[in-house]
């Protein structure tokens, strides 16, 4: 029987905006970075989500909203199924995704990302490469 983890929250998004588009900005190196040094990295909360600023121009953008589609296929593309047996509950299984493999298409929300935020080359130079050897570890 599939069940929720006790953890699992939801986040409401407006009708008039894609969703494609807000995956694709809450999995980029440009939230990551203000992620890291706004939070404690425990829990991502609804009230953090809120306090990331936004313009309403990304939710519209259909570069970013094919880029939200691109990396949801290319995550289940390199996923795996786990199953492992515990005691209390029995066999549990979870989907596995190795986002360093999609680390391509992230770059290229950022850029997306950069014309919104008005990055400046090293700005975005910099994010892309945030975090970068403990992201994309092997």
């Amino acid at each position: 029987m599939a069940t929720d983890s006790s953890t699992h929250d939801y986040l409401a998004v407006r009708k008039e905006y894609d969703v494609r588009a807000v995956v694709a900005l809450y999995s980029s190196s440009t939230f990551w970075w203000w992620l890291t040094v706004t939070s404690d990295l425990y829990a991502v909360t609804r009230k953090l989500l809120k306090n990331f600023r936004v313009p309403h121009s990304i939710f519209e953008d259909p570069e970013l909203i094919l880029l939200g589609k691109l990396y949801i296929e290319d995550l289940k593309k390199n996923s795996s199924m786990l199953t492992r047996e515990q005691r209390s509950t029995g066999t549990v299984q979870t989907e596995s995704f190795v986002v360093k493999h999609s680390k391509p298409i992230i770059d290229k929300i950022d850029i997306c990302l950069a014309r919104h935020y008005g990055f400046t080359a090293e700005e975005l130079d910099f994010i892309q490469n945030y975090d970068i050897k403990f992201r994309v570890k092997e």
